[in-house]
């Protein structure tokens, strides 16, 4: 109490009045800082803070530049500041900088909270290194204040809606200062005062060393968002993130997160990897988009993509897949031990033959609450026609006494045929860089480039190998290599 200053303001509308505003010059100049109110009718003032925690607000050096004040019981609003003044501005002050300043340089973090007794708990618990606005949302200024005196920003608001939505704003107004942000999240909605209160300093702690990284956490929001129960949804969202993702500026960071969404989402890296860079499958086909992509972006060589015919795989690959896919279907409703052991090693949203991968969804529902396929069963819980395609691969099954070895057969062949798709692709994109109408990189970029796909095509030549290997360890269906 005595480290903060706190105090009190009675519940009398002319305490302060009396006590300070004794001559008309001050009380002026107490109703322009708003410590007093005019009354209406122009005769006289009054107190603006009653019955109200008073918590003084001081800046960087230590002086005391305003106050704060919080209601002891339901009037509103909770919480009251004093106007801003020559020496005093909303938008760059920091509650708490002054006491913990020290701490948040030396620790180059900074946790900034949402309100008063927020920073006061956590400091009162050795933690002197938060921060909290003045009931004002983040501005610019206050990064600027931030990054100053911490390399690491983190947000810890409420875990509610609205919580969430002035973290998501926060992340934005911020993301152009060179600290690092992330955001903190507390189980059940807590704010910090109340948990540091139930769960102790040791805990708080782990929580902070937990603390997501700022676009994680953007991208986990977002997700919330769609209904990842339905195709639809997952495919919503799988864009909308692409999309995000295309926005990052490091192309490290933008690979990282491709990857931490296709294990997310247990969805094809390369299709995701397709979409950032403006290559997307939902593309006119044969050609590149020129989509605003990281490629087209500032860098001089990325409006030419428009013009190059896409390389992929040929036809035949893709009927292969397909009809590997087709094969795996039918496998699938062998039983439920059956689908599981095709789930276990792809996942169904990889899966590019659509009328497949949307039966496979639906026996993904049929089989949590079945464990062997019955056509009338599945016909109650299907449309029609979905159960008239259902019904045609189920008639198409080979029973075999050999399931299996024809399982792992069919899956080491879908994977080599997987290889092949990717060793394609990886071919295309160097023959873009090779091509001298696109190509306006310097020299030495280019060749990097060129290497970099070259050493990547070599991995997965290896990893083709090694899976071919493995296949000739199993006797199942023959496909044409």
């Amino acid at each position: 109490m005595n480290h903060f200053g706190l105090g009190y303001s009675g519940n009398t509308w002319d305490g302060l009045l009396k006590s300070v505003g004794t001559t008309p010059i001050l009380q002026k100049e107490m109703v322009k800082a708003g410590l007093l109110s005019e009354k209406k009718d122009g005769n006289g003032y009054f107190d603006r803070f009653r019955n109200r925690v008073m918590f003084p607000i001081r800046d960087v050096k230590g002086d005391f530049i305003g106050f704060g004040g919080r209601v002891m019981d339901e009037t509103l609003p909770k919480y009251l500041n004093t106007s801003e003044t020559p020496v005093f501005n909303k938008s760059n002050t920091l509650y708490g900088l002054y006491h913990g300043k020290k701490e948040i340089k030396e620790m180059g973090l900074v946790i900034v909270v949402e309100g008063y007794m927020d920073v006061i708990a956590l400091h009162q618990q050795g933690i002197p290194y938060a921060v909290a606005t003045l009931g004002t949302a983040l501005t610019p200024e206050h990064g600027r204040v931030l990054e100053r005196y911490a390399q690491t920003v983190i947000l810890c608001f409420d875990g509610d809606i609205a919580g969430k939505k002035a973290a998501i704003r926060s992340l934005d107004v911020l993301k152009g200062i060179s600290a690092k942000l992330k955001v903190l999240t507390l189980e059940n909605n807590m704010d910090p005062d109340e948990y540091i209160r139930q769960k102790g300093k040791e805990t708080f702690l782990n929580a902070v060393a937990e603390a997501e990284e700022s676009f994680a956490y953007q991208l986990r929001v977002q997700k919330l968002s769609f209904n990842l129960n339905q195709q639809q949804g997952r495919l919503d969202y799988l864009k909308k993130a692409a999309l995000m993702i295309k926005g990052i500026e490091s192309e490290v960071e933008k690979s990282y997160y491709i990857d931490f969404l296709a294990n997310d989402m247990q969805y094809d890296r390369m299709a995701i990897a397709k979409e950032v860079s403006g290559q997307s499958v939902f593309a006119p086909k044969g050609k590149y988009q020129n989509t605003g992509s990281a490629y087209n972006q500032g860098n001089g060589y990325g409006n030419d993509f428009k013009k190059i015919e896409k390389v992929s795989i040929n036809t035949d690959g893709r009927s292969k897949l397909h009809d590997i896919e087709k094969k795996l279907l039918e496998l699938s409703m062998h039983n439920k031990q059956g689908f599981l052991a095709v789930t276990s090693k792809l996942s169904v949203q990889h899966i590019r033959n659509e009328e497949v991968r949307r039966l496979m969804f639906l026996l993904e529902a049929y089989y949590q609450s079945h464990a062997e396929i019955e056509i009338a069963m599945v016909a109650e819980l299907v449309d029609l026609e979905s159960a008239q395609e259902l019904e045609k691969y189920f008639n198409a099954r080979v029973i075999s006494d050999q399931f299996d070895k024809d399982l792992q057969a069919t899956i080491a062949t879908y994977q080599l045929l997987l290889f092949d798709e990717e060793i394609d692709d990886i071919k295309s994109q160097r023959m873009i860089f090779e091509n001298t109408e696109a190509n306006h990189m310097t020299p030495e970029d280019a060749n990097r480039t060129k290497l970099m796909f070259i050493r990547k095509e070599t991995e997965l030549k290896q990893m083709k190998s090694e899976a071919m290997k493995g296949k000739q360890t199993t006797r199942g269906v023959k496909v044409n290599e």
